[in-house]
């Protein structure tokens, strides 16, 4: 069994985890055998040894050393490596040598969010016919242990290293792992043919600010409500994260989330900053690719789906700014359709991923069409997958292909009627009339095939009523006979739509609205 394949705790340790520990050379945890490194990317190697060591690094031809500071920190930089470099043996030698076999040389991505990206293989469409193929060697899943601090950890295991915290996908490994993420990666193996690993740090049921970094938090005063919560929590533990961390421990059972008790007193995966700390924080600076992201349904409630269009930003430029590797890709997923839950406030959550595309090198993958009304969890994440590889191909790799659909971008009034634009870098090969590649066999009602769904149109008095919309070239001309005097539109502005707006290339088209009105709900009293 893997060392870490259920995300084991180590009650004993855990204390010690931002301490300095003497003695032999150590790497992070997020180093093992089986690792992929980023290529064409300066490659940060860096641990812990005796104050003052010489510590020499080697994968291939490459070597480096470099001498442990007074705290016995030690950090060194392999020059970026070409593609196409084979498999080799990483060497990390002082007073003791660390080997780690098998390491590639390819594309890292980490997969990160709740419990959509969290959800595994199992528990998706046609599960064991999909993992009793999964079996290719070039393909490696590293999942992070869940745990939770107080304070930005160092690392995400004790001081001894788990060298197989890495596995190679095989059917036997990846019934576990994120089903997005191993569609996303098995989706760009496919066209890159080339090594990729994928770093799982996911905790479903969890809201933004639990992963947004500390100096973020306190930058922004309108985040200073986080920083204050978080602070009424450290009071309970005098001796700071390493109290915090043994109460931890102490309620944590192999195998499981750690908490226990802790987490039903409301001090759980609810603290702000408490995943950044001990998920994220403690792999940083490993050299990624990117990021790839599906989270939003806990910031749905009242409070927080308007500030989630400040907030999500924020906790993307904090990710950037500590990783030090320029604005790397940050793909993420659009809610899905859901009936349930939150119902005036999931539109805003959709709007606030939509305008989060003005940061630079962001996508958006719109599953609006591949949720069910009754789950939060659908269980098609092959098309998820799908999608975010094709944001990928796009921004990251450089690769001409269509990889979102209809964005809105601009409107026109032409008399009883509005002419609604798209952004030309999301139309495709042309507007349709489309339909979802996966039917929900619980589906009560479906979108028509025939005719466009999910406009809505008002006037001055802002009532919102069902509108005509029929698809004129590249555009969407949108009328009703019960508004003559037409000034905003809205599309697919509900929390389980009927909606069938897509591009000739299989995409569909985001939910908007050419309107600010009432910015305090989705739902307009006039209406």
């Amino acid at each position: 069994m893997c060392f870490f394949s259920s995300r084991f705790i180590f009650p004993v340790f855990l204390p010690l985890l931002n301490s300095v520990v003497h003695g032999d050379v150590r790497l992070p945890g997020i180093f093992g055998d089986h690792m992929v490194l980023q290529q064409e990317a300066t490659l940060p190697v860096w641990g812990w040894a005796n104050p003052q060591e010489k510590v020499i690094v080697t994968f291939r031809n490459e070597r480096a050393d470099t001498t442990a500071g007074s705290d016995g920190k030690w950090r060194i930089e392999l020059p970026a490596l070409p593609a196409g470099t084979p498999a080799g043996t990483l060497t990390v030698a002082a007073t003791n040598t660390i080997t780690l076999s098998d390491v590639l040389v390819g594309e890292v991505w980490l997969c990160s969010g709740q419990s959509n990206m969290e959800l595994p293989l199992t528990k998706t469409n046609n599960a064991a016919a999909v993992a009793a193929q999964a079996n290719d060697h070039q393909l490696r899943l590293c999942m992070v242990p869940w745990n939770l601090a107080l304070a930005p950890r160092d690392d995400i295991s004790p001081p001894t290293r788990a060298a197989d915290i890495w596995e190679v996908c095989t059917p036997e490994t990846v019934g576990k792992f994120s089903a997005v993420g191993y569609y996303f990666g098995k989706n760009l193996r496919a066209v890159l043919k080339r090594p990729v690993g994928l770093i799982e740090a996911a905790w479903g049921g969890t809201a933004a600010q639990v992963w947004t970094d500390p100096a973020t938090l306190q930058s922004d005063p309108d985040f200073h409500h986080y920083v204050e919560e978080q602070q009424k929590v450290a009071a309970k533990y005098p001796g700071g994260d390493t109290d915090f961390a043994a109460q931890v421990a102490a309620q944590s059972k192999p195998g499981e989330k750690p908490g226990g008790s802790l987490l039903r007193r409301g001090f759980g995966p609810t603290i702000p900053s408490s995943l950044f700390n001990a998920m994220i924080n403690p792999i940083i600076p490993v050299a990624i690719k990117g990021v790839i992201w599906y989270q939003g349904e806990d910031n749905a409630a009242p409070a927080s789906a308007l500030e989630y269009a400040r907030l999500f930003p924020a906790m993307i430029t904090g990710w950037r700014t500590r990783w030090k590797e320029g604005d790397f890709p940050f793909l993420y997923v659009q809610l899905a359709n859901l009936a349930q839950r939150y119902k005036d406030n999931w539109p805003l959550v959709r709007e606030a991923q939509l305008r989060t595309l003005s940061l630079s090198k962001t996508g958006m993958a719109v599953t609006l069409d591949i949720g069910t009304p009754y789950y939060i969890h659908p269980p098609d994440k092959a098309d998820v997958g799908l999608r975010l590889s094709l944001l990928a191909r796009h921004i990251a790799y450089g690769e001409n292909v269509v990889c979102s659909g209809p964005l809105y971008d601009s409107m026109k009034v032409e008399g009883a009627s509005i002419r609604i634009r798209f952004r030309p870098d999301t139309i495709g090969d042309g507007l349709v009339i489309g339909s979802s590649p996966w039917k929900d066999p619980k589906a009560k009602i479906t979108p028509s095939t025939t005719k466009l769904q999910g406009f809505l149109i008002a006037g001055e008095d802002r009532k919102w009523v069902d509108a005509l919309a029929v698809i004129d070239g590249n555009t969407v001309v949108v009328s009703s006979k019960q508004v003559p005097n037409p000034t905003a539109v809205r599309y697919a502005w509900a929390q389980s739509p009927l909606a069938n707006l897509y591009n000739k290339n299989g995409l569909p088209a985001s939910p908007f609205r050419t309107d600010d009105w009432n910015p305090k709900s989705s739902i307009d009293p006039a209406k």
